[in-house]
C-alpha cells in the first residue's frame, strides 16, 4: 500500500496541505510531541484550535483493508478539551488521502492498539472526487478527504461529521467537493461548501505564482490568494484567473483600495485614496510604500494561469469607485 513516514515527516506533510489550503499554523507544543497542538488561521479571520492524532495508513494482510493503527497514546484515553477539536487521523501517502475517525465515538478508553478501517473504495473515491465516508459496523463515521481539501476539516470539523453522519452522506461529501455543486441551503453544507471553496482557491493560485506576492515578490509563508473581483461584490468567481498571490501587506492594500492592479498588469496608488489618507493624517508611509511598487506585477509562466486583464479592470475600477 502506502509507505511509512515518520511522525514528523506525517505531521509535516499535514501543515503543508494545511498551508496549501491557506492556513497559517502556529505550533503550540514541540515536534517530537504526540499529540500535536496547533491553532490554523485563515486570511478571512477564521481559525480553529485542535489537537491530533495522527498515523500511517496500512494495509492489514490477516483482515485484507487498509486501517490506521492507534499506538503511543498515554494512558488509553484521547485527549478532549473544551473549545478545542479532537482529530484522531490517519494518511494514505499513496493516494494522498487523510482518514478521520469520528471523535464524539472516541471519548471512552481503549485496550491496546486497536485498529480504524477504512475499505479502499473509500479512499478511492476520496482521491477521485476529494471527500467520501464510510460507516463502519460500530455505527461511526470514518471520513476520508485528499489532501488538497484537508483544511476543510479544520474550517468546518463539526459541520463536516454532521454531514458524514446523515443518510447518503458520503455522496453529500461528494457533491459539495466538487466546483459544481450549487449554494446549498442547509447550514451544514454552506460551512462545508464555503470550506472546500475556500481551500480549492489558494490551492490553485498560490502554486502558480511559487507562493510569491506577484507585487513585491515575498515568500516567508506571508502569500495569500487574493480575489480580483472581490467576493463582496457578488460576481465573483473561483476561477484561477480571478485569483493573484499577494503577501499581506499588498493583500490588504489591494483589498481596502490603495493599491490599484490594471488590466495592463500595472500597478498604481489610488489617488483618491491616497488623498483621504494624507487629509484624515493617516498618510504616514504612502510615500516609502509608493516607492516599493514595481511598474507591472509578476506573471505565472502558464498563460492560463495568469490573471484576466478584463477582470483586473473590472477590479480596478470596483475599488476605485471609477
Amino acid at each position: 500500500m502506502s509507505s511509512r513516514l515518520g511522525k514528523r515527516q506525517l505531521f509535516r506533510t499535514l501543515f503543508r496541505a494545511l498551508e496549501a489550503g491557506g492556513a497559517q499554523i502556529t505550533c503550540l507544543n514541540s515536534e517530537n510531541s504526540f499529540p500535536r497542538e496547533f491553532i490554523a488561521s485563515f486570511a478571512d479571520g477564521a481559525f480553529s484550535r485542535s489537537i491530533v492524532y495522527l498515523w500511517n495508513c496500512t494495509y492489514d494482510e490477516v483482515n485484507h483493508r487498509p486501517r490506521f493503527q492507534v499506538t503511543g497514546v498515554d494512558s488509553h484515553h484521547f485527549l478532549f478539551t473544551p473549545g478545542v477539536d479532537t482529530f484522531l487521523m490517519g494518511y494514505d501517502s499513496e493516494r494522498q488521502v487523510f482518514a478521520v475517525a469520528d471523535p464524539s465515538r472516541r471519548h471512552a478508553g481503549f485496550g491496546a492498539s486497536p485498529s480504524v478501517y477504512i475499505p479502499e473504495p473509500t479512499l478511492d473515491a476520496a482521491h477521485a472526487t476529494g471527500m467520501a465516508s464510510y460507516d463502519n459496523v460500530r455505527g461511526e463515521t470514518i471520513i476520508a478527504v485528499r489532501s488538497v481539501l484537508a483544511s476543510v476539516l479544520f474550517r468546518a470539523p463539526q459541520a463536516i461529521h454532521e454531514i458524514a453522519r446523515q443518510s447518503k452522506g458520503s455522496l453529500t461529501l461528494q457533491a459539495l467537493s466538487t466546483p459544481t455543486e450549487k449554494r446549498p441551503r442547509q447550514r451544514a453544507r454552506m460551512l462545508v461548501s464555503r470550506a472546500v471553496r475556500d481551500a480549492r482557491f489558494p490551492g490553485m493560485v498560490l502554486p502558480a505564482y511559487d507562493h510569491r506576492c506577484a507585487v513585491c515578490g515575498m515568500q516567508l509563508r506571508f502569500v495569500e490568494a487574493a480575489h480580483i473581483i472581490p467576493v463582496s461584490s457578488g460576481t465573483w468567481d473561483d476561477e484561477i484567473n480571478n485569483g493573484i498571490a499577494l503577501c499581506v501587506l499588498h493583500h490588504r492594500a489591494y483589498d481596502s483600495g490603495v493599491m490599484l492592479i490594471n488590466g495592463d498588469y500595472s500597478v498604481e496608488v489610488n489617488k483618491t485614496r491616497a488623498r483621504a489618507l494624507t487629509q484624515s493624517a493617516r498618510g504616514a508611509g504612502l510615500a516609502e510604500f509608493r516607492r516599493g511598487l514595481p511598474s507591472q506585477i509578476v506573471l505565472p509562466r502558464s498563460i492560463i494561469e495568469r490573471p484576466s486583464p478584463a477582470k483586473l479592470d473590472a477590479g480596478a475600477r470596483l475599488r476605485s469607485g471609477r
